[in-house]
């Protein structure tokens, strides 16, 4: 119907439009079209809600990953901070088992109200004290 010039053939044209016109005539063409929009206005509708719901999917998925990942660095941190206690403990420990083998006083740490102890005698010290009395 139409070259490269811009030129229309008419006579093409007026063809493609009586057949067009011929086809609109029939009351079953015409309701065929209608169903056919009709469907395809139905299945775009449900193409849509789908790709909704695969939208949601997907949100929903991705906020439990970060999720997952808060958790994760939560648990790192409680980690470092439960390794950090137990290096502390182990250091004091070692403090305290210092200055029990210097003082020979062994401090009791189950009343924190008050400052008491234990003085250890060892073997040696017993016969030293028995050899001089």
């Amino acid at each position: 119907m139409v070259d490269g010039s811009n030129n229309v053939d008419v006579e093409k044209l007026i063809s493609f439009s009586k057949d067009l016109v011929q086809f609109l005539k029939e009351d079953k063409d015409v309701s065929f079209l209608k169903q056919c929009k009709e469907q395809s206005n139905a299945l775009q509708s449900h193409c849509h809600a789908e790709h909704q719901a695969l939208q949601n999917s997907i949100q929903v998925i991705t906020d439990e990953i970060n999720d997952l990942d808060r958790q994760r660095d939560s648990i790192e941190e409680q980690r470092k901070l439960l390794k950090k206690i137990e290096q502390d403990q182990l250091r004091s420990e070692m403090k305290l088992s210092l200055y029990a083998s210097v003082t020979s006083i062994i401090p009791d740490l189950d009343d924190q109200s008050k400052i008491s102890g234990r003085i250890l005698i060892t073997l040696f010290a017993k016969l030293t004290f028995l050899i001089l009395f």
